[in-house]
């Protein structure tokens, strides 16, 4: 009997490289069979249920997901694995028993993300079951979470308009009671007080001093580097870095302004749903609006699906660059903004003028408009192209049911991509809470 469960992983391993699956799962099988109960256990029925689904064997890969879960119930695996075996038994139609296995999630304190996305996805298969009443009482549980599939089960509970569907007018002016309310709030949550005026001690910094004079011999760029520095020394300041946002906010340092209204929500608020109107305008801005609304408007784009992309994409930060080089606001690639620039007729054509925000902003509509229409007008799919790139997302999307977003985003295998959609998604109803909510646009 071995004692060194090394040589058998090697071997597994070399035999799924060699495209010999069978041969890789009987591998795992002996693996778990004689390090039961083992961290080598997990790790086998882990891989051995990824493959099994990689193969199409559903019924095997839910067996191991379901073994795994009976070995290491209380394993952070536990719930992914949970969560797998439900999706499976979904994509057979066989939506009760996914149904029974999401609602075997435990809650934890609080709602847990993993209970959230649970309870959401059961509600979608009771829902398909015909179990209507049952599915909504499901999204309301989900719905008290936070993040993604929280709001996800919001969308599914209201009667609004859906995800990057909303065209209307948004209401960006903000009101000086706004404000007011905030610096009250603000005030009687820390005890001190709140204003726009930045506190003598702000001010008397070297860091901000520095940041200033490159300021006034208008080098923003260079400004970053010491107000970057200034809001990490004053990170438990709070009205200092309510002052911050607003300045850096007038001064167009719009990724700076974030940042400082995105601690201060920390430290006061906990959580954004309880933080003043005023405040989530800080966090969740809309800069460059002169050109981001006549864009959306060309390009047939919700207003503010595009102002959630951009702040994801750069934070407003016009100078912005990625590491693949990516520049500009919307973060068009150098061979992307090439061909858009050949698609519009933009010639002659400079990379550095994907620094410039009329032409950046042009540029991510178009492109993002663009893959919208060749999604069916879906927004989902076509974040995931921009993202990703419109060859993965044509995968994606060909691999579930046509119009089914829920499982597109399951089905997304890029890391990246699907936190990008996810994280967008959330930032966009935050937008529609604050510049379309009620009285919009009146």
């Amino acid at each position: 009997r071995p004692t060194d469960p090394r040589p058998l992983e090697e071997q597994a391993r070399l035999l799924e490289e060699a495209y010999l699956p069978d041969g890789a799962l009987e591998k795992y099988r002996r693996l778990s069979e004689v390090f039961p109960h083992t961290g080598t256990d997990r790790k086998a029925l882990w891989r051995a249920a990824q493959l099994l689904e990689e193969l199409g064997r559903l019924d095997e890969a839910v067996a191991a997901y379901r073994t795994l879960l009976e070995r290491f119930p209380h394993h952070p695996d536990a719930s992914e694995a949970r969560f797998r075996a439900g999706l499976l038994r979904y994509r057979q139609g066989k939506d009760l028993e996914a149904a029974a296995l999401w609602a075997e999630e435990p809650e934890g304190r609080g709602t847990s993300p993993a209970f959230t996305r649970a309870v959401f996805w059961q509600g979608l298969a009771l829902e398909r079951a015909g179990r209507d009443e049952e599915a909504r009482r499901a999204w309301e549980k989900a719905s008290t979470g936070t993040g993604y599939y929280a709001d996800r089960a919001r969308e599914r509970l209201s009667r609004e308009a859906g995800f990057g569907a909303y065209h209307g007018e948004p209401a960006l002016r903000e009101s000086p009671e706004e404000q007011e309310a905030a610096e009250e709030w603000l005030s009687q949550r820390s005890g001190r007080p709140f204003s726009s005026e930045l506190p003598a001690v702000v001010r008397s910094d070297p860091l901000f001093r520095r940041g200033e004079e490159f300021l006034s011999l208008g080098r923003p760029e260079e400004a970053r580097e010491p107000f970057s520095l200034l809001v990490q020394r004053f990170r438990y300041h709070g009205p200092a870095l309510y002052a911050l946002a607003l300045y850096f906010r007038n001064q167009r340092l719009h990724a700076l302004s974030i940042s400082c209204a995105e601690r201060l929500i920390e430290l006061t608020a906990g959580r954004e749903e309880e933080a003043p109107i005023f405040l989530l305008r800080l966090l969740y801005p809309t800069p460059y609006a002169h050109l981001i609304l006549p864009e959306a408007r060309t390009n047939r784009l919700d207003p503010l699906l595009l102002f959630a992309l951009v702040r994801q994409e750069s934070r407003f930060d016009r100078y912005a660059t990625s590491w693949a080089e990516a520049r500009g606001l919307t973060q068009v690639i150098p061979s992307t903004g090439r061909g858009i620039a050949g698609q519009l007729g933009w010639e002659p054509f400079r990379l550095e003028d994907l620094y410039r925000p009329f032409l950046s902003i042009r540029f991510g509509a178009w492109y993002l408009g663009k893959q919208q229409e060749a999604f069916s007008g879906q927004a989902v799919p076509a974040l995931a192209a921009y993202n990703g790139g419109p060859g993965n997302a044509r995968r994606w999307a060909d691999s579930v049911p046509a119009g089914d977003l829920d499982l597109f985003v399951e089905t997304v295998d890029f890391a990246e991509t699907r936190d990008y959609i996810e994280r967008i998604y959330t930032s966009y109803w935050v937008y529609r809470r604050i510049y379309a909510g009620p009285g919009a646009g009146e």
